[in-house]
């Protein structure tokens, strides 16, 4: 009963909040070119080289995208060795294909804000997608947020991020009035009303792997909307709920 309490306050919290003023369950960042820097929760991959050891790709650009593009351009499937950039290039997660691999720079405002993106445990060193030599890259220690430089073929953790530019709107303030989530115990069941928002929608639950458990089209209408989603087959862990159209997403967790 307390992890069922527990998930309509936080959902709540979550999808409740006004849109802009809020912060997503995907870990994000403001930045300051009017993007936001989304981050994977979790580490993709805490032991993986970052490849093309001893071969120049002259990749030093602040975003990490452009970067990410050429490195997987040049060094392809690497003679079939696993590679930080291809791991975030290849990645489909929480409904999104557009991860990569972030710039010395993207990581560095990611240790600022370190607290905000659950980097916990002894994986603390991040390769970047910015290139020294043909064979080292900078690495971002985030126990100080220092850099250095490092071989290629060297093993290190790996998190994806994703960049999306802010929508100024006032049509984005106050969309969701009121959200109620009523658990069903005996039913395994949770159900979901929304209210003061109309039009078209797309509903998602994802695994915190990003992975899609879910996923429907909705249209609430000017009395609402209401659901009810079967978590009877889900195993323990935490599940994020997203609801999307064009105009914005909106995304809340809950813990099994």
């Amino acid at each position: 009963m307390k992890t069922i309490l527990l998930f309509v306050t936080i959902l709540a919290n979550f999808l409740y909040a006004p849109i802009v003023n809020s912060q997503d369950t995907i870990p994000s960042i403001p930045l300051c070119d009017d993007t936001v820097l989304y981050v994977f929760p979790e580490n993709n991959i805490n032991e993986i080289e970052w490849g093309g050891y001893d071969t120049l790709l002259n990749v030093t650009s602040s975003n990490g995208a452009i970067n990410t593009a050429i490195i997987v351009q040049k060094l392809g499937d690497n003679n079939g060795i696993p590679y930080a950039a291809k791991v975030c290039d290849t990645l489909t997660a929480f409904g999104y294909t557009d991860w990569y691999l972030p710039s010395i720079w993207e990581l560095s405002v990611m240790c600022e804000n370190v607290g905000s993106i659950g980097v916990s445990g002894e994986y603390y060193n991040f390769w970047s997608s910015s290139e020294l030599s043909n064979t080292e890259v900078w690495l971002s220690y985030f126990g100080d947020c220092s850099w250095i430089g490092v071989a290629k073929n060297m093993l290190f953790s790996c998190r994806c991020v994703r960049r999306e530019y802010v929508t100024h709107s006032s049509e984005n303030k106050n969309l969701i009035k009121e959200l109620k989530i009523i658990p069903d115990i005996t039913r395994n069941e949770i159900n979901v009303r929304i209210k003061g928002i109309t039009g078209e929608y797309e509903m998602s639950v994802y695994n915190i792997q990003g992975n899609r458990m879910e996923n429907s089209k909705i249209r609430i209408t000017g009395d609402g909307y209401s659901a009810k989603i079967d978590i009877s087959g889900y195993a323990k862990g935490t599940y994020i709920v997203e609801v999307r159209n064009g105009k914005f997403v909106k995304t809340g967790k809950f813990i099994l």
